[in-house]
């Protein structure tokens, strides 16, 4: 077997088992597997828009001398709200 269709194999056979895998905890709580990605997705904006608000606290108080970490932190805050 060619190392391509041995990558294809494995990752064919990784994401079936996912599947299988989302079916059983679908039948378990009794809701639909789209709804279990929902649900997640939307807990994950809440965590991740406290974090964001709690990261301007952090900015307020960057010394103003310190130009190199404040244009950092803007660019990595930057690209967690719009990446």
């Amino acid at each position: 077997m060619s190392t391509s269709r041995a990558n294809n194999y494995k990752f064919f056979n990784i994401h079936g088992n996912f599947f299988v895998q989302l079916e059983k905890l679908s039948e378990i709580q009794c809701q639909p597997e789209s709804q279990l990605f929902i649900i997640d997705a939307w807990l994950q904006i809440v965590e991740y828009r406290q974090v964001l608000k709690w990261n301007y606290a952090y900015g307020y108080y960057l010394p103003e001398h310190d130009r190199a970490k404040r244009q950092f932190f803007e660019y990595l805050q930057g690209e967690a709200e719009f990446g």
